[in-house]
């Protein structure tokens, strides 16, 4: 039986996206005859930004372990006066105040990569263990937070195995990484340590085409075949017994999920408000956190009364709200590099067999797809006529109501199981 460390920070009971990717991954690797291994942070003491108490079932073969930590997020809390955790470009701040600003600075200055890093050294000790007590030669360290990345840099030094270090975001060009005001010398050694670990990984996983290639650039000693593109994917299984029925007969388009400071909206509800004000019934399904600039575009364009705004809610019940939907809605943050972001809320999506107003980069890696997978759309975020006319189209002849849109299997290619596949692959 091959085996396998996954060192992750996100484990439940964190919930979200970076929790799914490697929960689903395991679970079908243990299926495959894998015996995984996971290395993550004593709940008890974790910083986690959303937590869901929900107990679930492992296989056989996923075996948990926990290590101490040293949270610094704790000391953010108590030094900016927040009462969360800040997270997704700081999507849960408003305008942050001078003791905010203070507290990023010192984040992003004397906290490098992130302040997580204070799991390190007892994830490091942990890791030492349970690879010597278990006979493992393959090891996983997935980020963010990408100071884990930096246990899997310390264990192929003093180790003989094999690593593979999983990004699922960009690490010195995180869209908002200048939100932590980081000085030369702070950019210097976050660059040096990305460096690091692209170099010494024996491979590196990351979600789509373009991240592949904004990691490639970052040292002529990185061999672009050693990056491999492994993308996100929806279980087939948690979709298996949703089909909620809808309480109206207005056309119902949803966000699910957070949304950012740098996720624009003002196209969006300016195209809304035209489609109301020519007395088409439509409602905007908002789950997740809401952030202060999406409320001022909502109240610019005077729309308040056809916003459904749902809240954070348990995953199940994300998924019954969206299936109850006619439409989904999808933006991808406006910033640079931004042409590899693939949210892992896509692949929902695509599993719920509704159309995807996508607002982002017309040339970046999610465009691509949604027009190889034909699920949808992507608009510019300027192009206020066509997502009117997307959205009158829809209205008026909604494409999930087809049977060539129902028997579209284009998208089975995202299927976490298939993915498992080829991460097994590399545990040869």
């Amino acid at each position: 039986m091959q085996k396998v460390l996954i060192i992750t920070y996100y484990w439940p009971p964190c919930a979200g996206a970076g929790v799914k990717r490697w929960l689903k991954l395991s679970g079908y690797l243990a299926e495959d005859n894998t015996e995984v291994h996971i290395l993550t942070v004593n709940p008890e003491k974790a910083s986690y930004a959303i937590t869901e108490n929900k107990s679930i079932e492992l296989h056989n073969n996923i075996h948990v372990h926990y290590s101490n930590t040293f949270e610094l997020f704790n000391l953010y809390k108590k030094i900016s006066g927040s009462k969360e955790i800040p997270y997704a470009g700081f999507a849960n701040e408003k305008k942050p105040s001078l003791i905010q600003k203070v507290s990023r600075f010192v984040r992003g200055n004397f906290f490098i990569p992130d302040p997580r890093k204070g799991w390190n050294r007892y994830a490091y000790k942990e890791a030492v263990s349970i690879i010597n007590r278990f006979g493992i030669k393959h090891v996983i360290t997935t980020s963010p937070p990408h100071s884990t990345q930096l246990i899997g840099l310390k264990l192929k030094a003093k180790l003989d195995i094999k690593w593979i270090a999983d990004l699922r975001d960009p690490w010195t060009d995180l869209f908002y990484i200048n939100d932590f005001y980081p000085t030369k010398i702070a950019k210097k050694i976050n660059s040096n340590q990305e460096r690091k670990v692209l170099e010494k990984a024996d491979n590196v996983f990351t979600v789509s085409p373009s991240l592949k290639e904004l990691f490639a650039t970052k040292s002529s000693a990185i061999n672009p075949d050693k990056i491999i593109t492994i993308s996100n994917g929806f279980d087939a299984a948690d979709f298996a017994n949703i089909n909620a029925e809808k309480s109206s007969n207005k056309f119902v388009i949803t966000h699910s999920g957070s949304l950012s400071t740098q996720q624009s909206t003002n196209t969006f509800f300016a195209a809304v408000k035209e489609l109301i004000d020519n007395n088409i019934d439509i409602s905007v399904r908002l789950i997740g956190r809401i952030p202060e600039h999406v409320e001022n575009d909502i109240k610019q364009y005077s729309v308040e009364d056809y916003i459904e705004r749902i809240g954070y809610v348990k995953h199940e019940k994300a998924l019954e709200l969206m299936s109850a939907s006619d439409a989904f809605l999808l933006i991808i943050a406006n910033s640079d590099n931004n042409k590899g972001l693939l949210s892992a809320k896509y692949f929902e999506y695509i599993a719920l067999k509704k159309p995807i107003l996508a607002i982002g980069p017309v040339d970046g890696d999610l465009a691509k797809i949604i027009a190889e997978t034909d699920t949808g759309v992507m608009i510019d975020y300027n192009d206020n006529s066509g997502i009117k006319s997307t959205l009158q189209e829809w209205i008026k002849n909604n494409p999930a109501d087809t049977p060539e849109w129902r028997d579209n299997n284009k998208y089975r290619q995202f299927d976490i199981k298939e993915i498992a596949k080829k991460v097994k692959l590399y545990l040869n």
